[in-house]
């Protein structure tokens, strides 16, 4: 993980089991917390931690190989296309530019909103469709919520297979945001016989 980041043209030194950057204080490490065997081969969760002020921002992320190696590099794959920017887009470089950042009004307060990469795997039906209105109703949901913190971090996984959801997974600080689940999954998601799944994760700074 920390030539993943000094591939970017960051320097971390490490601390224990973390790796820490001067820039803010920031703090990350990644642990292996659970290993499936399957056919198709080790299946591993990967969760990446983030500390910084005070608090632990935890993203999870799936790997898939022959042996333990390679699926920690499946993983770490994973994070780089899905939160790796987030991360150094909010904490650690914001000329990052392979994130969005956009100013939200979120309950009546001004906040930067550092959106990453959307992450697809399998076979989605057109690219229009994916964009056509899920995300929207997702943001506007986003900014009719009272936030009382100064950092807020949101992640949402969809996946569907035979035209049936499978998994609509939302979560804010990293707890399950349920009434938000229950909304996002009665949308018009686009549909496919084949399997896709979508995954975004947006960190929210409150603007002083």
């Amino acid at each position: 993980m920390k030539q993943l980041f000094e591939a970017h043209g960051l320097t971390a030194t490490i601390q224990g089991d973390w790796l820490l950057f001067q820039e803010g204080g920031v703090k990350v490490n990644g642990e292996i917390v659970g290993e499936q065997r399957q056919k198709q081969g080790l299946i591993i969760q990967l969760d990446i931690r983030v500390q910084i002020q005070g608090r632990t921002i935890i993203e999870s992320f799936a790997g898939m190989g022959d042996s333990t190696k390679a699926a920690l590099e499946s993983g770490l794959e994973n994070f780089a296309h899905n939160s790796l920017h987030v991360f150094i887009g909010a904490f650690l470089d914001p000329k990052d530019d392979l994130v969005l950042r956009e100013i939200w009004s979120i309950g009546g307060q001004k906040r930067l909103a550092i959106i990453g990469q959307m992450g697809i795997r399998g076979k989605i039906p057109t690219e229009n469709d994916v964009h056509l209105t899920w995300f929207k109703h997702f943001e506007e949901r986003i900014k009719k919520t009272q936030l009382t913190k100064d950092l807020h971090w949101v992640r949402l996984y969809y996946a569907q297979m035979n035209e049936q959801q499978m998994v609509c997974e939302i979560l804010l600080d990293n707890e399950p945001w349920a009434q938000m689940q229950e909304e996002m999954a009665e949308i018009d998601w686009p549909k496919s016989k084949a399997f896709f799944s979508l995954r975004i994760f947006i960190i929210l700074l409150k603007i002083q």
